[in-house]
């Protein structure tokens, strides 16, 4: 980004307290842990800190200029340092990011969706990779913060950008949407993920639809054709954009047709993009990823990709991050789907390990379904009771909603074991797992399952060795 300093006190509707209008601002940060000499402080509040309470902080680490709501005695900052007062510094953030983003023509995709859109996101930088110089979403910059920050580093050396999306409250994405002014926009499904938070299910179809209803008219909107809330969605609001589908089903603009399991893990498949057909063999765990898989290549094409290379990019992938991860280690495969949880994407998961071609044993360590609110007793039966449907060896349950998907599974015949720690858990199950088996550990972010799977694969690590040596 570049600024003057006169800019951003007009952007943001502010008062410069201190300082030359003309300065060149060039960078900024939000955080003073992190805070490089030369760049701006922007002091954010959040429920837990008042971002202002660091303004001593971003002075020591070397900050040129200062954009807050409560301004510090001046006594406290040197006279070459500038500051700006706004009324509502995250407003001042996403505003400073459009007025930005607004001087860039390349082409922007914004991708949201209850489940599948950091790993669509990663397929398409990976694609992207060799060929077009894209800025593409960090880590998970996919807020009102985050996103702001990840459009003031665009640069004229940019081809193309690919933003996620996140949504947790009404009226968040809509504001994302206006920021980003996405050329292409692709929701991936809407399940039941943050249903907590929104209150219901009409709740969470209207906070989806604000992707679409806060759209350019020239936009292109790609959606899961397969996904019957998605339709509800749809047919309640008047978005005049162009619009192209991605699913299993026949009329989709971008289809996958014979689907076959690949050993041990993965699916074989023909990818039909709008009449062009191409074989892909995507060797990441999860039928789930093949609709990402095809929501990826739908903006790939948009973006100009060959169907042949599309094909050879989405071959070429493997998950990462958390998400659907596979790690293989003396002889057993661990599955890290750590970073989030809900019903939809457990049973999917179920549906997937039914696929999984192993020798030895199927196992399941499940933890909590977060932000699921009056409805979450209820979806953690909803899972116990998918066992009826898809066996394993044996389930592993951990916290207090864990132990509800542990008994209602046992009803329905599933043995069953819940851990009361996850050190149990760790030394159970590093003494349980043998060469062969598979085990799938998936919990919501904040149960922080893969230090489970970190101590696993340490443990099952250091008995290669010993038997190597």
């Amino acid at each position: 980004m570049q600024f003057t300093v006169q800019e951003i006190v007009e952007i943001t509707r502010g008062e410069l307290v201190q300082g030359q209008p003309s300065t060149l601002v060039s960078a900024l940060s939000t955080d003073s842990r992190t805070l490089k000499p030369g760049e701006a402080f922007l002091t954010l509040v959040g429920e837990q800190f008042d971002g202002s309470t660091f303004i001593a902080q971003a002075l020591s680490k070397g900050t040129a200029g200062i954009i807050t709501h409560a301004v510090p005695a001046r006594s406290v900052v040197p006279e070459n340092i500038w500051i700006i007062r706004v009324s509502d510094t995250l407003k001042a953030l996403g505003d400073l990011a459009a007025t930005w983003r607004k001087r860039f023509t390349l082409p922007v995709v914004g991708i949201s969706g209850s489940g599948g859109k950091t790993t669509t996101k990663d397929i398409i930088a990976h694609a992207l990779a060799g060929d077009r110089v894209a800025l593409v979403t960090e880590k998970n910059y996919n807020n009102l913060i985050g996103v702001p920050l990840m459009l003031l580093q665009l640069t004229d050396s940019h081809e193309c950008a690919v933003l996620e999306l996140g949504m947790n409250a009404p009226g968040e994405l809509a504001r994302l949407t206006q920021l980003s002014a996405p050329h292409i926009a692709a929701l991936t499904n809407i399940g039941t993920a943050h249903i907590g938070k929104l209150g219901s299910e009409e709740a969470l179809l209207q906070a989806k639809a604000e992707m679409f209803e806060s759209l350019s008219p020239d936009a292109l909107i790609i959606t899961n054709s397969d996904c019957p809330l998605t339709k509800r969605m749809l047919e309640r609001i008047n978005a005049p954009q162009r619009r192209k589908t991605f699913g299993l089903a026949h009329g989709a603009d971008v289809v996958a047709r014979k689907i076959l399991p690949l050993t041990p893990y993965g699916y074989a498949m023909t990818i039909d993009v709008q009449g062009q057909q191409a074989h892909v063999e995507l060797r990441t765990f999860g039928k789930y990823n093949v609709y990402n898989a095809l929501c990826a290549a739908s903006i790939l094409a948009e973006l100009g990709l060959p169907v042949s290379t599309i094909a050879e990019r989405l071959s070429n992938f493997r998950a990462f991050g958390m998400r659907s991860e596979t790690v293989e280690i003396n002889g057993v495969a661990i599955i890290k789907d750590c970073y989030n949880s809900n019903p939809t994407s457990v049973i999917q998961t179920l549906e997937s390990l039914d696929d999984f071609l192993t020798r030895g044993n199927s196992y399941v360590l499940l933890g909590d379904m977060l932000e699921l609110g009056e409805h979450s007793v209820g979806y953690h039966r909803d899972v116990g009771r998918a066992f009826k449907q898809y066996p394993v060896t044996k389930v592993f349950t951990i916290g207090k909603l864990g132990q509800i998907i542990s008994d209602t599974a046992q009803k329905y015949g599933q043995a069953t074991l819940h851990f009361s720690s996850k050190s149990e858990a760790i030394s159970t199950l590093g003494e349980l797992l043998r060469p062969g088996d598979v085990l799938v550990i998936k919990g919501s972010r904040l149960m922080r399952l893969e230090e489970v799977a970190d101590k696993l694969v340490n443990i099952l690590s250091s008995l290669c060795t010993q038997h190597q040596s």
